[in-house]
This record gives C-alpha cells, structure tokens and sequence, in this order.
C-alpha cells in the first residue's frame, strides 16, 4: 500500500490583496508557505491517509475527497464596504481559488489563500469556517490553529478561546516562537485576570526553544518596560551572548538602544 508525502515549505508568502486594497483587518493572519509542496512519492490508492511533512517530522491527515464535506466553496461573500475595482477584483479571486479547489481539495496553501482572501473580504465567517475544517484536516499542523487564536484576540476579544488556540497551537508545533509571544500579548493586554503569566509563557518557549532571539527578547523587553531591572538585565545579557555567537550587528544595536533607554 503506498503513500502520498508532500513537503511543507516553511517561508512566508505575503498576500497582495492584502496590500492592494489595505482591509488586512484587526488582527495578524498566518498567510501560506511561498513554496509550492513538492510530491515525493504518489499513491493511487485513494482510501489511505496522506502524509505531509515539514522535515522536522510528519503531519497525517485524512484525505480530503467529498465535495458535499468541504467548506461551501460557491460562498463569494465581500462587504457591502467593499465597492467598485476592489470588489470585482475580490470576487474574482475568491472564484478563481475556489474553482482550484474543487479540483482538487486536498490543497493545503489553497485553502489558507481562500480563508486570506475571505478576511480581506470582510468575510470572517466564512474565513473561520475553513480553519475550523483544517484542523480537522491537517489535525497536527499548528497554523490554522493560530488564524483561529488571533481572530478571537485581536477581533473579538474573547481571550479564554484564544488562549485554548494558542495552546492548542504549542502543542502542535512548540518550536514556533509566535504562539508563545502572541499569547504572552494576551495575557498582558487583554486577559487580565492571566497577567502575572505574560512572563511564564515566554518562559515556557524559551525553554522549548533555547536559541530563539524573538521570544528572548521579548521578555528581557516586557521586563525592562515593567522596570524589573534584575530579570530585564539577565534576560537582555542572554539575548548579548547569543547576538555575539550569531554576529548580530543590529541585535546587538537594538540591545545597547534598550539599555540606554530603561537605564540598564
């Protein structure tokens, strides 16, 4: 019995329309990989789950093949706001990703661009509809997790579900350093009643990620902007040894710039 491997690229692919028409909207979504998947072995057997790979490990998830099952794809909803070029345009992206996706449903990148797309439009049912459908799909990979965590954070502002999705998000993947700094932004802007845990979590991905400058610095910069001196000067002396060992000239700027600034 064979199977289908697909590679997972791991770059960032930054949707135009996003640019184009300027409704990114209230919170930060995860656009897909720029890399195309490449196939690295086929199958024809269609009864068997694929396996998608990232080279870190394996994601399976079950085959995508009934079109009744999926997320309504001849939904072509864009904002009454939304008027004139931009919306033409808009809905002829929406229809063109779609059509690629009855072709063939299994496109994992397809149907990040669809729900993207879908935000633009304003359409935050429908983008919520083919995340929730991905985790159920690509059940271990971390980033529809995520879309679903900053939509309840940064547009709704219900934190107890975002938390649950960026934990849910950890669990998944716990070398991505964003699910820890994203929730540690909750804990201290929004979930108040969780602040005294915006440090503990960064903690948490330093921890699982012992070389990450981002969430590293992240803390040493929530310590010093809440004027712990003490952990704001050990955690900025960690972030120095690392920036030195990986030749950082702008780390290293930034780090002397906050030292003078919190009088470090």
């Amino acid at each position: 019995m064979n199977q289908r491997y697909i590679y997972l690229g791991t770059g960032i692919l930054v949707l135009t329309a996003i640019l184009i028409f300027g409704l990114s909207g209230a919170y930060r979504e995860l656009p897909p990989a720029k890399d195309t998947p490449t196939p690295v072995a086929t199958t024809t057997d269609e009864n068997i789950p694929e396996i998608f790979s990232d080279g870190d490990g394996t994601i399976v998830v079950t085959p995508v093949l009934d079109l009744e099952a999926l997320p309504d794809l001849d939904r072509s909803f864009v904002d009454l706001s939304i008027t004139g070029e931009q919306r033409a345009n808009l809905k002829l992206k929406l229809a063109e990703i779609s059509t690629a996706l009855k072709e063939d449903p299994n496109d994992y990148y397809e149907w990040l661009n669809l729900a993207a797309y879908r935000k633009v439009s304003l359409d935050y049912a429908g983008a919520i509809e083919i995340w929730e459908f991905m985790t159920e799909v690509w059940t271990d990979d971390p980033v529809a997790y995520m879309n679903l965590a900053n939509y309840y954070h940064y547009t709704l502002h219900e934190p107890v579900r975002a938390e649950s999705y960026y934990r849910t998000a950890m669990q998944k993947d716990p070398s991505r350093p964003d699910s820890y700094i994203e929730l540690h932004n909750l804990y201290k802007d929004v979930y108040t009643a969780k602040r005294d845990h915006a440090d503990d979590v960064l903690i948490e991905g330093i921890v699982a990620n012992p070389k990450d400058v981002s969430i590293l610095y992240t803390l040493a910069r929530y310590y010093a902007e809440s004027r712990d001196k003490v952990n704001a000067r050990k955690r900025y002396n960690e972030l120095e040894a690392i920036a030195t060992e990986i030749q950082d000239a702008n780390l290293l700027a930034r780090i002397a710039r906050d030292r003078a600034d919190y009088g470090l």
